[in-house]
């Protein structure tokens, strides 16, 4: 004869928690009688840490390399900052950065006194708009160039020039003055705007940023990988790589520190004792937590049965420091002395909770903690408005990818909208006729750059950079890519990972950036972003189309 089990569970009226945590009493004396009932009268012969020691191997990130060669990391700057930079001087803005340049120089003459020079300094380098295209720049850009070339002096040649004064013709007798007035200018020129000591780290195949950081630990080189698209980066922007080597050798330093551990809190913490009396502000029977609800049941068990047995102690890192608890020993008040092992090592290399640890670091598996990093990166900082904007998008009904360029950065460093260039440029639609007509293809705006599928030399796909035939009949000014993200690179066309473009598209933005480093000092820099895209578009492209 066969057994037969029926399981019984409780079945839950309501999602709502609040009415078995709310605990109601009749009369003191049957409160009392409900806390001897749940043991809260009974002592416990138990301890609680009273101090504990760490053991830990400290490092610190010193070097930076993205395509060439590692570069010292200077201390002070913010991770993003070196990460994102990219070189501005000569840029696309490059008449207006000389030009406020110029205009610092003039302005601590006038200071020193030396106000006179002006005039020579602006005779002997005057600012240069010949190479710029008046004409695709609004009125009002224009006309600020035209100011700017009539009074500005150009700082980059001057900055540049091995001896400007005697350029200039400065009499002898002001040139010592004019000198101290001249370098004290250049050393805040190069701290006004940061530019990278080596190349820069934007990836042009990926649209994202590449580099490496490389640390002297007390157990040897430890080299970290980020790829990152732009914004806010952190710990998890980075995985430890051995296949890449920065030359490093041991160093780092190993220290102990001593604290007193304190118990976990948070906001909305539930009381210690079942019977406290909590704040009315937090209401943590207001959690509603259904039967399947897994998650939220197993935050809510925690903190009702185990929030009580977890404590924090200080660990004071600086930042840009790559750090390793070699060893944990905690002092209970009754004196006894216990070694607490690593969470890590206790479940192995096969462990699923890897919170705050870097990819591809195989501590563990070595007999070691794993690795924390603490990169010196911005809380805040002050992004300014896009000066570039550019929608890669994926046009499936033309079998095309398309970079559309919404604006580019102009020579006075304000923004230049595409879509009012091209609409101005658009040629005049044809006469209505009732007779047919073929069209070879229907016309695309010109800032609407095609990116065409051919095979790549190591397999797969990339998008390359091309051009469309109907590009002839508008205006040269006015077609194909004008700011930096879609300009053909020194080495060719160019070719993007067709990986790199998800369905939904992308957004590519560059826009200033200023933000506090760790030592106090400002720093700005020019950063790219890239972001997920509104969807696919259609270009309207058509190939060998009648009409009527």
């Amino acid at each position: 004869m066969a057994r037969i089990w029926n399981r019984i569970e409780p079945n839950n009226t309501t999602v709502d928690l609040e009415a078995g945590l709310r605990a109601p009493v009749a009369d003191p004396l049957w409160m009392m009688a409900r806390q001897w009932q749940l043991g809260e009268f009974r002592g416990e012969d138990a301890a609680r840490p009273a101090k504990a020691r760490l053991t830990v191997s400290v490092g610190t990130v010193e070097t930076f390399a993205s395509t060439g060669a590692p570069e010292p990391l200077s201390r002070g700057w913010p991770m993003e900052c070196r990460a994102e930079a990219e070189r501005v001087v000569g840029g696309p803005a490059g008449i207006r950065l000389s030009a406020d340049a110029g205009l610092q120089l003039v302005r601590r003459l006038d200071a020193a006194g030396l106000g006179g020079l002006r005039g020579k300094l602006r005779t002997a380098f005057p600012l240069s708009i010949a190479s710029v295209e008046l004409g695709i720049l609004p009125p009002r850009q224009q006309r600020e160039l035209t100011i700017l070339a009539r009074h500005a002096i150009d700082g980059a040649r001057v900055a540049a020039a091995a001896d400007p004064l005697a350029e200039a013709a400065v009499p002898s007798e002001q040139r010592g003055d004019a000198g101290k007035v001249l370098d004290a200018w250049r050393d805040e020129l190069g701290l006004r705007i940061r530019e990278p000591q080596g190349d820069a780290a934007w990836n042009e195949g990926a649209l994202e940023y590449h580099f490496s950081v490389g640390a002297r630990t007390p157990a040897g080189e430890v080299v970290m990988t980020s790829r990152y698209p732009g914004g806010h980066l952190d710990w998890y922007s980075f995985d430890v790589s051995r296949d890449v080597t920065h030359g490093l050798t041991t160093g780092g330093s190993t220290k102990t520190f001593d604290a007193n551990p304190i118990h976990v809190q948070y906001r909305g913490m539930p009381a210690s004792r079942y019977w406290e009396m909590e704040d009315g502000t937090v209401s943590f029977g207001d959690l509603a937590a259904g039967p399947a609800d897994l998650a939220r049941l197993v935050i809510a068990e925690h903190a009702l049965v185990y929030g009580d047995d977890w404590y924090v102690m200080p660990l004071p890192l600086r930042c840009g420091s790559l750090a390793r608890v070699d060893d944990l020993r905690v002092i209970d008040t009754f004196g006894t002395h216990h070694a607490v092992a690593s969470t890590a090592l206790n479940d192995g290399p096969d462990r699923v909770w890897t919170m705050f640890e870097l990819s591809g670091d195989r501590s563990v598996s070595q007999g070691t903690n794993p690795w924390l990093f603490v990169p010196a990166t911005v809380a805040t900082s002050l992004v300014g408005s896009p000066v570039e904007k550019v929608s890669m998008v994926r046009d499936e009904g033309a079998n095309l990818a398309w970079g559309v360029e919404q604006s580019f950065e102009g020579p006075t460093g304000l923004p230049v909208r595409r879509k009012l260039l091209s609409n101005a440029a658009m040629p005049a639609s044809p006469p209505v006729s009732d007779a047919w007509a073929y069209r070879l293809s229907t016309p695309v705006p010109p800032h609407w750059i095609p990116l065409t599928p051919e095979p790549a030399e190591r397999g797969g796909m990339v998008l390359r950079r091309a051009r469309m035939q109907a590009w002839d009949q508008f205006p040269p000014a006015v077609v194909g890519a004008r700011g930096l993200f879609l300009l053909p690179r020194a080495d060719g066309p160019l070719r993007l990972r067709e990986e790199a473009l998800p369905r939904g598209g992308l957004e590519l933005e560059r826009a200033w950036q200023l933000a506090r480093g760790s030592d106090g000092r400002c720093y700005l820099w020019m950063s790219r972003q890239k972001r997920p895209g509104r969807g696919e578009r259609g270009s309207g492209l058509e190939m060998d189309r009648i009409e009527r």
